[in-house]
């Protein structure tokens, strides 16, 4: 059965941020969970998480963290093997719908009131309070699971989400309007993939290769209903895309939709 996770609103989020935002990672970590917490939960869907289970599940977070730098060191491998090992450690462990997943107080519990020292590490403090009040593109935790529920793709050969980096990443988390579904989520990156290993040259520039695919993507969107498509259709218009964006970003004449033009 599926986890029910706690929740807090708005005003108990504010509270805590109010708080304690301004403090040292250390001084964050002797304040959590945060008292300012007062759970509520779905009335139906699952098992409602305890304390117990909240406490182990920081204690994984937080011995991550440790492992990559927590609580003073801030080095960018660290950063992004933490985004990368916590993504699958919280889907692995929350055990959560995505209904559930989709509910911005569960987020908000679970940052600010259970892991905002370790927000605060990985972000170098919580000046941008969305990175811990359940945003749904910017929480810290909750664009972590989202990232595993829409990309990893266990039929790939290479090894899931570290073979993206951050922009590209955000470049297709943050055009859910386009990317919810995660199957083509998962044709973007297979399609973004299998070109660069077709032409290794691009990885000089594979970030304005995927942010040009996906404006191309985005424009395609009012004329082409990607959910209805067959899967070997969704993998042709990702194919043909990423096609079309290595021929803008290397300079060279564009090998189809030329009528559409370059982004």
């Amino acid at each position: 059965m599926s986890v029910l996770l706690p929740r807090i609103g708005r005003p108990e989020v504010d509270a805590i941020l109010d708080r304690l935002a301004d403090l040292s990672v250390a001084e964050i970590a002797a304040e959590m969970p945060a008292a300012e917490i007062s759970p509520t939960y779905s009335p139906v869907g699952g098992i409602r998480a305890d304390a117990s289970f909240m406490q182990e599940l920081r204690g994984k977070v937080s011995a991550l963290a440790t492992e990559l730098g927590y609580p003073t060191t801030r080095e960018q491998a660290g950063l992004h093997a933490f985004d990368t090992d916590c993504a699958y450690l919280l889907h692995q462990e929350l055990g959560i719908t995505p209904h559930e997943a989709g509910h911005r107080e569960v987020w908000a519990c679970l940052t600010a009131g259970h892991l905002l020292d370790v927000a605060a590490w990985r972000w170098g403090g919580i000046r941008d309070r969305n990175r811990a009040n359940g945003d749904v593109n910017r929480d810290t935790f909750r664009r972590l699971w989202w990232r595993i529920e829409l990309l990893h793709d266990p039929q790939t050969p290479w090894d899931g989400l570290g073979g993206l980096g951050e922009d590209e990443i955000v470049a297709i988390m943050e055009r859910p309007g386009v990317t919810g579904n995660p199957e083509v989520a998962r044709a973007i990156v297979r399609a973004f993939m299998a070109k660069l290993a077709e032409d290794p040259s691009l990885n000089g520039f594979r970030m304005h290769l995927m942010r040009d695919a996906m404006k191309r993507l985005t424009r395609l969107t009012p004329f082409l209903v990607l959910d209805v498509l067959a899967p070997s259709e969704v993998e042709a218009v990702m194919s043909g895309l990423m096609n079309e964006a290595s021929a803008a970003v290397s300079g060279s004449p564009m090998e189809f939709g030329a009528d559409r033009g370059r982004v």
